[in-house]
């Protein structure tokens, strides 16, 4: 009997949803209740008010309801005869870690949201929400401490470089204040200058979940990220080696992705907080003859 009132519910707010949408007339509508998207979340609140007696209306701005969950396919369930089908090992307690992981930067962001709406300060035009959203962080109305997780890029090889060589960089990890669960390395370079080919880790990568390490040279980035839930690191660290071809001479910079208070760059998460930790990257200049 629930099932087919739950059922009936959400068939009235899809059929509304749709009437709603095709009509042209303005008209005044009063409810109990007004969610603002039709997401997973926005249908799960509008339909446990619904079942509770409210009167429901439900904005949606896409031309479907559903939000993200139109994209959504296949099952996540950790520990599950699923999982032990496929043989995936992944524990309810790791999955749980995982999305607390993934999750430190949406709720970044939705702190910054809620902070907007509070102070009522609303970006007024498109570039501005941009400027906004590129710089949202937890971080924004705190000090920064005085110590913290730090990377740093460091050359490995010999002193002289010439065009036509190849230079080797290495990524060093600093936890300084206690063991890193997360990093996620973002390194950028000059590809008119220098030409990354190949990237060597030098940590146990069976020891480490979902690691990733990528070369775009289009656009001269690097991306080296994992996540250390059996051993997290807790003193200074050689992480990764990175070969590079020398093309051209003059100066040549290697350097992190990194603004101190942003989300979206290179990132250390520690295993007492889920937020990202990372204060200070060390940068390397090569100077090629």
């Amino acid at each position: 009997m629930k099932r087919l009132k739950t059922f009936y519910i959400m068939l009235m707010l899809f059929l509304s949803f749709v009437l709603l949408k095709n009509s042209s007339q303005a008209e005044t509508l009063n409810a109990d209740v007004v969610v603002i998207g039709s997401g997973a979340s926005g249908l799960t609140a509008a339909l446990t008010a619904a079942e509770g007696g409210a009167q429901v209306i439900i904005f949606e701005k896409r031309g479907v309801p559903g939000g993200t969950t139109n994209f959504a396919e296949g099952i996540f369930a950790a520990e599950s005869k699923y999982q032990r089908a496929k043989n995936i090992a992944i524990t309810k307690n790791k999955a749980f870690i995982i999305i607390l992981l993934l999750a430190a930067i949406i709720m970044a962001e939705s702190v910054w949201a809620l902070n907007m709406v509070k102070n009522k300060k609303y970006p007024k035009t498109a570039s501005q929400n941009s400027a906004v959203n590129n710089n949202s962080s937890l971080f924004k109305n705190n000090p920064k401490p005085e110590n913290g997780p730090k990377l740093a890029i460091v050359k490995q090889d010999r002193e002289n470089l010439f065009v036509g060589s190849d230079a080797i960089a290495q990524l060093v990890l600093k936890p300084e204040t206690g063991p890193v669960q997360a990093l996620d390395a973002i390194i950028r370079y000059d590809p008119n200058k220098l030409q990354a080919y190949q990237i060597n880790p030098l940590v146990n990568i069976d020891g480490v979940e979902f690691p990733l390490m990528d070369i775009d040279k289009e656009k001269g980035e690097i991306k080296i990220s994992m996540v250390l839930f059996n051993e997290p690191i807790d003193q200074e660290t050689k992480i990764a080696d990175i070969y590079f071809n020398v093309l051209d001479s003059g100066t040549a910079k290697i350097w992190f992705d990194f603004d101190y208070g942003k989300t979206t760059d290179s990132n250390v998460v520690l295993s007492k907080d889920i937020n990202d930790s990372l204060i200070e990257v060390e940068n390397l200049q090569l100077n090629i003859q």
